[in-house]
């Protein structure tokens, strides 16, 4: 069977696999150019070689999709919103660089279709040594799976999307790490369980069975899906001061009485056009 040929990351059908960018085209700044350097993310973190990198033209891509839930299910049903919901995004961060403007803006969204858009995509962000093998049927990744193929679901509650401004470049997917926090203080064990998709103007966590209650810092920026079908608009709040968001670097580069876990094979960073 030809490597072209698959299971599709979302459908788990048999078929002709394509590209799937990640973050989708018409959602992310290309700032000049639309190459990115792809690496993963541990030896990132390290002293840099640039012999582990690899030139990606045209963004990052997965080829992991079928044609039906690549073209129709993301790009016709629920891209979208997320691209308008990044352009709205975007045109703050530029005109906040330029004006003084108020601590939040409210802006439409359709958060039902912008958190399927979101996790189709985590979801196509996995090559699997034998992509003729069914995808994982982990719990987080069929709950996922199972919101996104379905447009009439409401989120599952033992999933919890949260979104927030990123000023940085350097686009990052993470899947399935784990994120410990305040290990220095004597207290029960915090930690989020999670994906990750960061780029610019947008950064997202997706967790599952997260503590309750959420550290306030993370509350604060929940994307309320739960509770709104597809094409369903409300108003969502949008911080305008980098100081309101979290930092860039984060989780990748954890806080000092913080922790990250993560299987480096799912989790890469896309530097833009380095030379």
């Amino acid at each position: 069977m030809s490597t072209n040929y698959g299971r599709c990351n979302i459908c788990s059908t048999r078929a002709r696999l394509t590209e799937d960018h990640v973050p989708p085209r018409g959602s992310w700044d290309p700032t000049h150019t639309s190459r990115v350097w792809v690496q993963k993310l541990i030896p990132k973190l390290k002293p840099p070689d640039k012999r582990i990198r690899r030139l990606s033209q045209n963004g990052l891509k997965f080829r992991t999709l079928c044609a039906s839930c690549n073209n129709d299910l993301l790009g016709l049903s629920y891209d979208p919103a997320l691209h308008q919901f990044s352009r709205k995004v975007g045109q703050i961060m530029r005109v906040g660089r330029r004006l003084t403007l108020p601590g939040h803006i409210d802006v439409d969204i359709q958060p039902a279709n912008v958190a399927r858009a979101v996790m189709g995509h985590l979801l196509a962000a996995e090559l699997r040594a034998d992509m003729a093998l069914h995808p994982s049927s982990a719990p987080m990744q069929q709950s996922m799976r199972d919101y996104v193929l379905d447009s009439t679901l409401d989120l599952p509650p033992n999933l919890r999307v949260f979104v927030w401004p990123y000023w940085g470049k350097r686009q990052v997917v993470l899947r399935g790490v784990g994120v410990l926090f305040d290990l220095g203080v004597v207290s029960p064990l915090r930690m989020l369980v999670g994906d990750f998709l960061k780029y610019l103007p947008l950064a997202f966590m997706v967790t599952y069975d997260p503590p309750q209650p959420v550290p306030q810092k993370f509350a604060r920026f929940e994307l309320e899906a739960r509770g709104h079908q597809v094409g369903q608009v409300v108003k969502h709040s949008v911080p305008t001061r980098m100081s309101d968001s979290l930092r860039p670097s984060w989780p990748e580069s954890p806080n000092v009485s913080d922790a990250l876990m993560l299987n480096d094979d799912v989790c890469i960073t896309a530097d833009m056009d380095e030379p």
